[in-house]
């Protein structure tokens, strides 16, 4: 008998181990977009469907703090928990001429800090680090604009899809 509990013991263990590699992918909401560059955009309301206490997120990234927001729910301030590439995080960008002219990539892939800030206190967001990945399909546009009173145009980038990762590092 005391064999099969520690068989049971140690596969229960290497089970929990594993599930806690499994990454957690939020969507971009269609609609979303960003003036003159996705570098230091913020993409709110980001959604999962896995199995997590924080269905909701935040993110920005391509500055030097890169962060992701874990949120319990929708718009959550403070957030519960958020965690950081310092420096690492760097969008780079791929044209994509097989969806048209004005399409372009952008891709992200960094490791954040060893610990995840739980703002909230309750240990809702487990600790980091995280593998983050983000992956943003995007055309853009030009918009005239009025800023005092000159005519100027902008670049806005309407993100067509996306996804940002989070892969737990044990």
């Amino acid at each position: 008998m005391t064999r099969n509990i520690t068989t049971i013991a140690v596969f229960l263990l290497a089970s929990l181990g594993a599930a806690g590699q499994t990454p957690i992918t939020y969507t971009v909401p269609p609609g979303t977009s960003c003036t003159t560059t996705v570098n230091g955009c913020t993409l709110h309301n980001l959604t999962t469907t896995a199995s997590t206490i924080t269905p909701w997120g935040w993110f920005v990234g391509g500055t030097y703090y890169t962060q992701f927001d874990f949120q319990i729910y929708e718009g959550q301030n403070a957030a519960a928990g958020a965690t950081y590439c310092d420096g690492a995080g760097v969008y780079t960008q791929v044209q994509r001429p097989d969806l048209g002219t004005n399409y372009v990539e952008w891709k992200l892939d960094c490791t954040s800090n060893s610990w995840t800030n739980g703002s909230s206190g309750a240990g809702e967001v487990p600790s980091g680090p995280y593998h983050i990945v983000v992956d943003l399909i995007t055309h853009w546009y030009t918009q005239p604009v009025v800023v005092y009173r000159w005519k100027e145009t902008i670049k806005v980038w309407a993100i067509n899809e996306g996804t940002v990762t989070l892969t737990p590092i044990n």
